[in-house]
């Protein structure tokens, strides 16, 4: 009988050591679903990582932030439109190389998927920011992806558009495998490792207007691409001011290009256009380019008659074969039927080079406003409907006495006549040694206006003289003089009486300009209170490399005379410089007077931007102002490469003009545990801000005891923040001193339990950290103390020992 019970008491053992492992395991299995998404609802809003299995439109309510893996916005129905109301979808945790972490997945993998659109939002830290696989059609639009491994992929995908997003940080941009005929319209990918990058027989994709620049690999990049490759590519836009550079192609299959920072000298014969292109073919053999068009800006110093592609192999320049003609209508140089054996099966140099030319015919041309002008008055001559080569310039002769009274290379001048009259002004237009000339008739009056005085009424008979004669008739009444308007002589012939008016044109304000070195002087004479001083800074080159002031009035607050200055520099004029965390001045305007303190109130000023220099998104203004400085208001009209900046002030000194810049940096650090033991990983995590304006990167580097253990490029949104997870294995006993940027915090490692302190095995030099990179690859933690099986074991053994000693 007791062994009977012993028997049971052992079944009763296994069968609870059993329990317990389903238990456990059971555990195991909840924790590993539990990032798992749930299938969302059919409804219209998304306020979190969900499922949607359903066709319909569906919107962001907010950001989304998650730290947990797999996809967060996983759409597996057709008919889907995804809007993210301008929200971010950001990973804030660890996305393992080996697990899928996807910011949005469009996922026809089992099923078939159409017609998926995607839109209107910023998905960050992503190992694939936005992917759709084996799905057909759909479109992908105004999205910014951030900071992921793949920005915007495709796999075994047909038919998909992507259209007005950009890719910035990551480390493919946009990219693809094994699909066809996708479309890429107007696209920017920036600042990645390759920007646009095909492999795998991707292929019969049509790239239209679309831009890269600052890639550290390609611009865009086809890998393993089986003919036919069917690539038609229209104004791909690579590169930055000098570099960039604008092509064209057909074809190309294995294929990369890339803007050239420093381009090799045209041979002694020829010139080139200013435009080149580094060119790969990796495909020994059998890479083709079917038509290859390299795009220049302009001519000036070329024949672009006489344009054809040429390539430099590092040695020396060849010209590629015919066909190889230019289009300088259209600013355009095409070869055709370009093979690796071309291009030496390596990388080259390809520009358009020709024979130098002798300059432009020019066609002068000019107007003048306003064409009939008071004395004093602004008068702008404008040569701009002229036609001439880039280094043209501009002779001019304001008055017409064959004196040239100033040369610009700007289109246009001012001048204020002192006198009145009838001008002839000239502008002659020079192109080398060729030149055309224009003129334009400006009337200039007084302020009061010229003109004859009215004729005196003639004189009335005289009266009879009683009985004498008659009195003869008094003489007619003279002209009345030329007195601007003087009143008719009285009856009689009496002589004019004077007029009322006086001349008062001494008391006008009078505004006379000069400019030397871009610094523009204007010396105010007879300044009423309310009068604007207006001046014209498009002609006198006051500006930098990044901006050109336009125009700039002031309003008088007090009768003044005396000089305005205004001046434009790269260095700011004062000690105190308005460079800080998140702005970056570009140019500083100094206005300055003697006019009087306070004679200057509300005024304005305006500029135009150098698109290739300030991102006329970002641009801002300041003005030092009581010890410091502060922004105003700037209104921006125009695009980039042509936008014009207005702004209005209160009163005038030192502004600066600059960019808004990510200002990232390391806000805190958290170990989750301060206390651990050797062998053990400890979780650390660092919040890093960006107080800047606009969306930034950074690269932020894990240390332990002042060594560099691993870095992570990480992406941060304007004025907000991002959580970067370290999960650094902690080997070496003692105080470990943990730090990201200037934060750090400190963790004690203790002996492991199985370890004894006099173990002679064991040496500080036998001991090594390894860090795990929550970013790029999975870890796992085993749970303290025994694990699942061992416990198993131990239960049954102690069963079995119970059993046998009670027999």
């Amino acid at each position: 009988m007791g062994g009977v019970t012993s028997a049971r008491r052992l079944g009763a053992l296994c069968a609870a050591a059993v329990m317990v492992l389903s238990a456990a395991t059971a555990g195991v299995g909840a924790a590993l679903t539990s990032g798992a998404a749930a299938p969302a609802a059919n409804a219209a809003s998304v306020d979190g990582c969900t499922v949607i299995d359903e066709p319909g439109a569906y919107e962001f309510t907010g950001d989304i932030a998650t730290n947990e893996s797999g996809p967060c916005i996983e759409i597996r129905a057709s008919d889907v439109t995804l809007d993210g109301n301008g929200h971010f979808l950001s990973q804030t945790g660890p996305y393992p190389e080996n697990t899928s972490t996807d910011g949005v997945y469009v996922n026809a993998t089992d099923r078939s998927v159409t017609n998926v659109t995607v839109e209107n939002m910023t998905v960050e830290n992503w190992r694939l920011g936005v992917y759709y696989e084996r799905t057909s059609g759909g479109t992908v639009s105004d999205v910014r992806s951030l900071g992921n491994l793949y920005g915007v992929r495709t796999l075994y995908a047909e038919g998909l558009t992507v259209a007005d997003s950009e890719v910035r940080y990551n480390s493919l941009g946009v990219t693809d495998r094994q699909s066809e005929n996708l479309t890429y319209r107007n696209n920017s990918a920036v600042e990645n490792k390759w920007g646009y990058h095909f492999e795998d027989n991707s292929t019969g994709h049509r790239l239209v207007d679309n831009y890269a620049a600052r890639n550290s690999k390609y611009a865009i990049y086809t890998n393993e691409v089986e003919e036919p490759a069917n690539y038609a590519v229209e104004n791909l836009t690579m590169g930055e001011g000098d570099a960039r550079v604008a092509v064209d192609f057909e074809g190309g299959r294995s294929t990369a290009l890339r803007p050239t920072e420093n381009p090799p000298a045209a041979p002694g014969n020829l010139t080139d256009a200013g435009a080149h292109v580094e060119l790969s073919m990796t495909k020994g053999g059998g890479t083709t380019l079917d038509a290859f068009t390299v795009r220049y800006a302009g001519g000036a110093d070329v024949d672009e008659s006489t344009l054809t592609l040429w390539q430099h192999d590092g040695g020396s320049w060849t010209e590629f074969d015919d066909p190889n003609d230019a289009d300088p209508s259209a600013n355009a140089v095409t070869a055709e039927g370009i093979v690796t054996s071309d291009v030496n099966d390596g990388s080259v140099v390809v520009a358009p080079l020709g024979e130098e030319s002798n300059g432009v015919d020019p066609n002068a041309s000019l107007d003048a406003d306003p064409g009939e002008a008071a004395v004093n008055e602004t008068v702008t001559l404008d040569a701009s409907g002229s036609t001439a080569g880039g280094d043209a310039t501009y002779e001019w002769d304001v008055d017409g006495d064959g004196t040239v009274d100033e040369t610009t290379e700007n289109a246009t001048t001012t001048h204020a006549y002192a006198e009145s009259g009838d001008y002839t002004a000239t502008v002659t237009v020079v192109d080398g040694d060729r030149e055309d000339a224009a003129n334009a008739t400006v009337t200039v009056t007084d302020a009061d206006g010229d003109g004859d005085g009215g004729d005196g009424s003639d004189g009335s008979d005289g009266s009879d003289g009683g009985d004498s004669s008659d009195g003869g008739d008094d003489s007619d009444g003279g002209d009345g003089g030329n007195t601007g308007g003087g009143a008719p002589a009285p009856s009689g012939g009496a002589p004019p009486a004077p007029s009322d008016d006086s001349d008062d044109s001494d008391d006008e304000m009078t505004v006379d300009v000069e400019s030397e070195d871009g610094k523009v002087t204007a010396t105010v004479e007879n300044g009423e209170s309310g009068e604007t001083v207006a001046l014209d800074l498009s002609g006198h080159e006051v500006g930098t490399s990044a901006v050109a002031f336009e125009n700039l009035s002031a309003t008088l607050a007090e009768d003044a005379d005396g000089n305005l200055s205004v001046d434009a520099t790269e260095a700011s004029p004062l000690s105190d410089d308005a460079a800080a965390a998140g702005y970056e001045p570009v140019t500083y305007l100094a206005v300055t007077s003697d006019l009087g303190d306070g004679a200057l109130e509300d005024g304005a000023f305006s500029f135009a931007l150098n698109g290739s220099a300030v991102d006329a998104e970002n641009v801002t203004v300041q003005v030092y102002r009581d010890g410091g400085w502060r922004p105003v208001e700037a209104n921006v009209s125009g695009t980039d490469g042509e936008a014009v900046v207005s702004v209005d002030t209160d009163g005038f000194s030192v502004f600066a003009v600059g960019v808004d810049r990510p200002a990232v940096g390391v806000a805190a650090l958290d170990a989750a545990e301060s206390n651990v033991e050797a062998g053990d990983e400890v979780t650390v995590q660092a919040t890093l801000a960006n107080d800047g304006a606009v969306d930034g990167t950074a690269t932020v580097t894990l240390q332990v005891d002042g060594e560099a253990r691993l870095d992570r490029e990480v992406a941060v949104p304007a004025n907000g923040s991002v959580v970067v997870t370290f999960g650094p294995q902690l080997e070496q006993t003692g105080e470990r001193t943990i730090a990201v940027g200037d934060a750090t915090a400190n963790v004690t490692v203790e002996a492991a339990a199985s370890e004894t302190a006099d173990d002679p095995t064991t040496t500080d030099d036998d001991e090594t950290d390894e860090t795990t990179d929550d970013a790029e690859e999975a870890s796992t933690t085993g749970q303290p103390g025994f694990g699942l099986s061992a416990a198993l074991v131990a239960l049954v053994a102690a069963a079995l020992v119970a059993l046998r000693r009670r027999r």
